[in-house]
This record gives structure tokens, C-alpha cells and sequence, in this order.
């Protein structure tokens, strides 16, 4: 982690934590690991306190099998300049690691604990019978307790046997998308049930429609919505892209983006992650508009696991792929974005 610069912590109750307490606190944090995690602890209650009479907007964006090398800030050959944007504004999260496996790695973000202690060690099937244990809360859980709205746009895919397993029923006051969700990039399902939801209800609306498209209209209406009903409890929205895991299908117009590259298989994987781009810059975009960036919101913009080899990602230069322990399945890109935060690390642009 990139050292602590000697400036000011200030919080919205202008509470002021030294640079010599910085220093001291920092100290202790690194040079004895064994009281890193409670002093964590002890400073996430502090920013709590501090800001609690203004609860942040959170949207967690989580990208699909997006690997290490697939940015346009690494890899000149893509095209993500909205995210990039925002990466340089805000601090990227250079040692953000995962489980490495799609399954884990919700699990483990959604939960809060390691998949192994609840029996996750693989990725659901289609006919899996498994899910998140049922006992165990979810992120959307507690902050409902918090006074959120809670919504899930995306791929959810910790289980789905029973409708007690599905996001309605796990926290989010709503969800569209697919329960699975490894499947045709255009929701076609050609050996696979019908595989969209709008809450607990079936939704074939948008057969024959590209996936990314789909799901960032939908974040979008969700956002409106949350705008119209003039609540004043703030929202967590948790957007699970199917981009960019296979099968790699992508519309022409993004695959003619990367028409500089000359291997057909990285031109689509290219033509999905700008896809995933246009999609952030349109929420984004949205949010600005509405005046939420001008709230407390925080945005964070992750890959669940690394690259899969096979489908032609690039996890330069780390070793390994998705479905492996190395840094190739497990480091990926990652970021966390706000305009106005709370919490301000003045100089700290990296961890």
C-alpha cells in the first residue's frame, strides 16, 4: 500500500486527524500486522460517526472476467476512456485481489467472508442446487437496516433453485437480470431456460437485445426512479455486468472501435470493454445530471476475477488466468471514484 502522505484526514464533522497521529497510526498499522485488521475496524467506525448525518449514494459496478491488461490505461490497443477518467481522478485500488472464480468471488463480496467457510469452493452450474447460505446477511441486508434502497441490475449467479435464494429475497429491494447468467451475450438462450428477471418475474422483453445495453438502461431507470419518488434515504446499487465473459459477442459498431487489431477474437473482447465504458460514462452522466454527483456518493468499479486465457484475455504481466490461484486470476482492476467524499486522503491517489 502507497504510504500515508502527512496531510490533514478531514471528516464532514470536521473532525481532523494529524499527520504526526497519521505517522503513529500508520506505524503501528504496518509494522505489526497483527493489529492491522482491528485498527481497520476502529477507523471504518470513525469515518461511520463522522459521517453519519449524510449517508453516501454507493453504485458497486462489477465487470465479468475483465483481465489484467484489459484497460486502455495498460493496454493502448482498448478503448475505456471514461474509466480511465475516472481511475485518475480517484484512487485505484493497484492491489485489489479476488476469489478466482465468478461464484467465489460475489460470494465473498456480497458476504463479507471467505466462500470456503460457507462450502463455495467451485462455480454454480446451471442446475446447481447451492447458493449463499441462506443464514448469512448480505451486504444489501445491512444497509437496508442503514436506511437504504437497495437495487441489483446484472448477473447474479450465488444461487437460484428456490426463489428464497434470489436477490428479492436477499436484500435488494429489486432486480433485474439473470439469476445464472453464463449465457449468449444477446439473450437468445438457445440451451438454456429463459435466464431474465424483473424482480421474481420472468422477463422476455428483451430477447434478441445486447446484454450490456440492457443492463445499463436499466441502472439508469433505476436511478431515475430513486430521483422521482423524492426519497431522502440515499441508494446502494450494485450493477453486475455479463461483459466480458464468454462466449465473446459483441455489436459491430463497438467491434469496429477496435478495427486497429487484427486478431478477431481480442477486436470483440476490445469492442465489449468499450461497451462496458460507454455504459459507465452513461451512468455516470446520469448521475450528474440529477445532481448526485453533488451528493456524498461513492462509485466503485471492479472485475470479479482475472481473464480466462482461453477467450483471449490479457493478464500482463501476471501470472496465471481465471480459475487459478496466481495474481493473473485473482489481481484485477479495480478503482473507487467520488466527487465530494467524506473522507479525504489528500496526496493518496494509489493502494
Amino acid at each position: 500500500m502507497t504510504a500515508l502522505q502527512p496531510s490533514t484526514i478531514t471528516f464532514t464533522r470536521e473532525l481532523k486527524l494529524q499527520p504526526e497521529f497519521l505517522s503513529f497510526l500508520e506505524s503501528i498499522m504496518f509494522q505489526t500486522p497483527k493489529v492491522w485488521l482491528p485498527l481497520a475496524v476502529i477507523a471504518c467506525y470513525a469515518i461511520a460517526w463522522a459521517s453519519s448525518t449524510d449517508k453516501p449514494n454507493i453504485f458497486l459496478v462489477l465487470i465479468d472476467d475483465q483481465g489484467h491488461n484489459e484497460r486502455s490505461s495498460s493496454n493502448p490497443e482498448f478503448r475505456t476512456p471514461t474509466m480511465d477518467k475516472l481511475a485518475s481522478e480517484g484512487v485505484i485500488l493497484d492491489q485489489m485481489y479476488t476469489q478466482p472464480s465468478c461464484t467465489m468471488s460475489r460470494a465473498a463480496l456480497l458476504s463479507g467472508r471467505s466462500p470456503h467457510t460457507m462450502g463455495i469452493e467451485n462455480a454454480f452450474d446451471a442446475h446447481d442446487n447451492r447458493s449463499l447460505p441462506l443464514n448469512t446477511k448480505t451486504v444489501a441486508q445491512y444497509l437496508k437496516i442503514r436506511g437504504y434502497q437497495t437495487y441489483m441490475i446484472g448477473k447474479w449467479h450465488l444461487g437460484m433453485c428456490s426463489r428464497s435464494m434470489t436477490p428479492t429475497r436477499r436484500g435488494f429491494d429489486s432486480f433485474s437480470g439473470c439469476l445464472h447468467g453464463n449465457s449468449d451475450h444477446f439473450f437468445k438462450f438457445p440451451q438454456n431456460p429463459w435466464d431474465f428477471w424483473t424482480n421474481e418475474t420472468l422477463d422476455r422483453s428483451v430477447r434478441k437485445q445486447y446484454d450490456t445495453e440492457v443492463l445499463t438502461q436499466r441502472a439508469i431507470d433505476v436511478i431515475k426512479k430513486h430521483k422521482e419518488s423524492g426519497t431522502d434515504e440515499p441508494m446502494f446499487v450494485y450493477l453486475a455486468y455479463k461483459a466480458i465473459h464468454s462466449p465473446i459477442k459483441v455489436p459491430a459498431y463497438l467491434s469496429n472501435r477496435c478495427s486497429h487489431i487484427k486478431n478477431t477474437l481480442i477486436r470483440d473482447r476490445c469492442g465489449t470493454m468499450a461497451g462496458v465504458d460507454d455504459g459507465i460514462k452513461n451512468i455516470t452522466d446520469t448521475l450528474e445530471r440529477l445532481g448526485y454527483m453533488d451528493q456524498p456518493l461513492m462509485l466503485m468499479v471492479m472485475s470479479d476475477n482475472g481473464g480466462a486465457a482461453p477467450e483471449g484475455a490479457s493478464n500482463w504481466p501476471l501470472r496465471g488466468k481465471k480459475a487459478t490461484p496466481f495474481e493473473g486470476g485473482t489481481r484485477v482492476p479495480a478503482f473507487m471514484y467520488s466527487k465530494h467524499c467524506c473522507l479525504i486522503l489528500h496526496g493518496l491517489t494509489r493502494v
